[in-house]
């Protein structure tokens, strides 16, 4: 009697999930079994998602967003349903859903290296650079289901969010440790570190190589044209592009470096026509236009910032980056005011804004504020941006920079200490904080900022030898402190020459 009530069961719940509910695939096996129980959650699962996908397509979408999220319930380890809901969340501003989404399916997708890379991308995209170590280190020690391609992957993500924070000997112990100094990864990220610690040549030398291994890597020659301009050699910049426009006819970067150089010429016509051809050529490439607009903030042509802007229309994302790329250049351009004005209507209340946009515009508006006189309201924005969750010391850094150029030394100084406060083991910011402290006759936290700078395997020789010689001053030499930091400074100078 049992057995009998047993099988009626099972047959109405089949019954029930074949027709009644609309499962197709559900089996009477997958009833009977207890083991296979698990199955129809997936079969179920699927079916959701496939309604959510019909859903859509019919112009529902709060219908579909409802499958979607029963769907990946029911079947967690579906992929492209955690990407889609969490492309949702993005769209409609909900960070946080969208990055707890994407944090839950490495339960479900360590061993997926497209899934660990895209999660990578996203979590440094917003700064979260924390949460990308977590993860990379969760990968490493077997907290999630690895394997020999994602450890891999992870360790250049976690040296990646050191190098990201400054902690240049962690991010080159990650490398070391996991043997990615031979890979092309690891040793472009070597050669950025070797930059950011003070030492050109070193990195230029590391990058001249890469580039002649890789002739058509864009970040390899990019980075190295970066570089070379910092460090005037224009020629060799020149022709190292001139190489990536033939070998990549499709990237618009090399067009772009023919256009500072129209520029910087004054050659208006070629600048006009070649800057027309640029638009027309790139004008559905939301990345080009980009980095056209870029170009153009970083130069202070308003007008063509304007011109990338309209061409990017309505598109969420790259519109917004496009109005805060305006206001960028109306500030190189001399026109903090018009720069001000347009921050201001992009940090309305009322506009949705993407995290790590409000961050920039917020530090743009600070600077914006000094340049224009007012102190007070710019103390006051600075410290709103200061006081942002997942800033980063390279935002500090940037606006610092910024700052300086308008004369308040002040107020970059307070930007510096808050990086250095943020992270203490930021060799670039704490870097940066003792040159100006050097510049400014700050000199009160020099030998402590100094003693951190010491710790680090490979500081600045240059910043080392400007701190020597502040240091060396007749007045200083009855401040204990200082007299120590002479010393140490003198001791570490004359090992490592």
């Amino acid at each position: 009697m049992v057995v009998l009530l047993y099988g009626i069961g099972v047959f109405s719940f089949s019954f029930y999930f074949k027709y009644i509910r609309g499962f197709p695939d559900v089996r009477y096996r997958d009833i009977v079994l207890p083991q296979r129980w698990e199955r129809i959650n997936r079969t179920i699962g699927r079916h959701l998602i496939a309604s959510a996908h019909e859903a859509f397509q019919r112009g529902e979408p709060q219908v579909g967003i409802h499958y979607l999220r029963a769907g990946l319930r029911k079947s967690p380890d579906h992929q492209d349903a955690r990407r889609a809901l969490a492309q949702i969340h993005l769209l409609r501003g909900e960070h946080s859903q969208a990055r707890s989404l994407l944090l839950d399916g490495l339960l479900h997708h360590a061993g997926d290296a497209r899934y660990v890379a895209g999660l990578l991308e996203y979590l440094f995209a917003r700064q979260d650079d924390e949460s990308a170590k977590t993860v990379c280190d969760g990968l490493l020690t077997g907290k999630y289901a690895a394997n020999a391609t994602t450890r891999q992957l992870a360790a250049w993500g976690a040296a990646t969010a050191c190098y990201h924070r400054g902690r240049y000997d962690h991010a080159a112990d990650y490398l070391v440790g996991h043997r990615l100094t031979f890979t092309r990864e690891g040793r472009l990220l070597l050669a950025r570190i070797e930059w950011e610690r003070g030492y050109p040549e070193l990195a230029l030398n590391a990058l001249r190589a890469l580039a002649a291994e890789f002739p058509k890597d864009e970040e390899i020659h990019l980075q190295l044209a970066s570089y070379l301009h910092a460090h005037n050699h224009p020629d060799e910049r020149r022709r190292l592009l001139l190489l990536l426009a033939v070998a990549r006819p499709d990237l618009p970067y090399p067009r772009l470096s023919r256009l500072e150089e129209f520029s910087r010429a004054g050659e208006t016509d070629r600048f006009e026509t070649e800057c027309a051809a640029l638009l027309r050529d790139y004008s559905g490439n939301p990345s080009a236009l980009l980095a056209v607009g870029d170009f153009a903030a970083g130069l202070g042509n308003i007008a063509l910032a304007q011109r990338v802007r309209a061409l990017l229309g309505d598109e969420f994302l790259s519109a917004q980056t496009a109005e805060l790329l305006v206001a960028e250049a109306r500030m190189n351009a001399g026109d903090p005011a018009g720069a001000s004005a347009d921050l201001d209507a992009l940090l309305a209340p009322d506009r949705q804004l993407a995290p790590e946009l409000r961050t920039a515009a917020l530090g743009l508006r600070a600077v914006s504020l000094f340049g224009l006189g007012r102190d007070a309201a710019g103390q006051a924005a600075l410290h709103e941006f200061m006081s942002r969750p997942g800033l980063r010391p390279a935002n500090l850094q940037a606006v610092a920079q910024r700052l300086i150029g308008f004369g308040a030394v002040q107020a970059a100084h307070a930007a510096l200490l808050r990086a250095v406060e943020i992270d203490p083991l930021n060799q670039a910011a704490l870097t940066q904080l003792l040159q100006l402290e050097i510049q400014s006759g700050e000199l009160d936290r020099l030998p402590g900022h100094l003693g951190q700078l010491l710790q680090m395997r490979k500081p600045a020789r240059a910043t080392l030898l400007a701190a020597q010689r502040v240091l060396g001053r007749d007045q200083l030499q009855f401040s204990p402190a200082h007299r120590q930091a002479l010393l140490e400074v003198e001791r570490h100078l004359a090992v490592t020459p």
